[in-house]
């Protein structure tokens, strides 16, 4: 492809951070004003700004929003997610969880933590991440899920017609690539990278026994 013909293809970026204290996390209401996800919770986040990191955008957003000043160091990457949403384009969202933050233990300490950006968000919500709230945004229920399954890598790829706040399944849509496991633990190497669902997806699965494959559908990219 020449310089003339070639085509910039960039992804807005995301950073999305979970806050534990004791058995809970954070979430913040969005204000009933917001252009996106009016009224509905979602984790501290926001986006990756021109030339900047993705964990100096997570620090930053997290300050931004609560308050709360983390050191980098502190910041585990628990997820890479590809998200295209009813609406919008595609865009990449990256999850961290930060660890021994100021207040972590102390569920007390609520002077640790406060809503930074009324103007953004209308409260604060300790939630527990075993039996979350209906009213989430999708993207923020996808991405907790596949965390919650131990996948590090994940599709979220809504329908037009989804809606933008977390209605079960059908606005779920996760498609995980790959697991928790590194490795099968037998010494043949590791295991396909490719979750079945998403196997399926490109084509990858053998067909069923008796059936052949289409002429021309190998699912080879």
């Amino acid at each position: 492809m020449t310089q003339e013909t070639r085509l910039e293809v960039g992804f807005p970026v995301d950073v999305h951070v979970l806050l534990h204290r004791g058995p809970r996390i954070l979430l913040l209401r969005r204000a009933a004003t917001s252009p996106y996800a009016p009224g509905l919770l979602c984790l501290p986040s926001g986006k990756v700004e021109p030339g900047e990191d993705v964990v100096t955008a997570a620090v930053r957003e997290v300050a931004e929003e609560t308050g709360v000043v983390l050191h980098p160091h502190t910041l585990r990457c628990d997820l890479v997610l590809q998200h295209r949403p009813p609406r919008g384009p595609l865009r990449i969202g990256w999850f961290f969880t930060a660890a021994g933050w100021p207040g972590a233990r102390d569920f007390d300490a609520i002077d640790t933590v406060r809503n930074a950006e009324p103007h953004k968000h209308e409260e604060l919500v300790w939630a527990d991440p075993d039996d979350l709230p209906a009213d989430l945004v999708a993207y923020t229920r996808a991405g907790l899920d596949a965390i919650h399954a131990g996948t590090p890598y994940a599709l979220h790829l809504q329908h037009p017609e989804d809606a933008i706040h977390d209605e079960g399944p059908t606005t779920r849509r996760l498609l995980p690539i790959g697991g928790s496991d590194r490795g099968r633990g037998d010494g043949r190497g590791p295991t396909d990278p490719v979750s079945p669902p998403l196997r399926g997806r490109l084509g990858r699965d053998p067909p069923a026994r008796g059936v052949s494959s289409p002429r021309g559908r190998s699912g080879e990219l």
